[in-house]
């Protein structure tokens, strides 16, 4: 069985979860790869601009629908006001995770992959 190539999971990358009031996690991953592109939404009215986002973690990362996750080492963010205003309209980068799925090889995960 051919190992995947991991090349490109050289970045760092933070993710944020809101865990309840005035408690947000944050945990910086060092091995990762995050890949924002801009898309075109079509709909029947016309078409806007969206933004789309792939995210690879090596290993067993923790990762969860309505995360957030940022290039490099991002702030602290330790309050809901905090997180509120912690949105990707407002934080240049900021991505919204919208799904989430560990990828496995030989029985293992290997990484784990999110988007929106």
């Amino acid at each position: 069985m051919r190992r995947p190539d991991y090349r490109l999971c050289d970045q760092t990358v933070t993710v944020y979860r809101r865990n309840g009031r005035d408690d947000i996690s944050r945990t910086v991953f060092d091995r990762a790869f995050l890949d924002i592109k801009k898309v075109r939404n079509v709909e029947k009215t016309g078409s806007d601009g969206a933004m789309s986002f792939l995210l690879v973690i090596l290993g067993d990362a923790d990762v969860r629908d309505g995360d957030k996750a940022i290039h490099g080492e991002g702030p602290e963010i330790g309050t809901d006001a905090e997180w509120q205003q912690f949105v990707p309209s407002k934080v240049r980068g900021l991505c919204a995770v919208r799904w989430a799925d560990p990828k496995y090889l030989g029985g293992e995960v290997c990484h784990v992959e999110a988007g929106g």
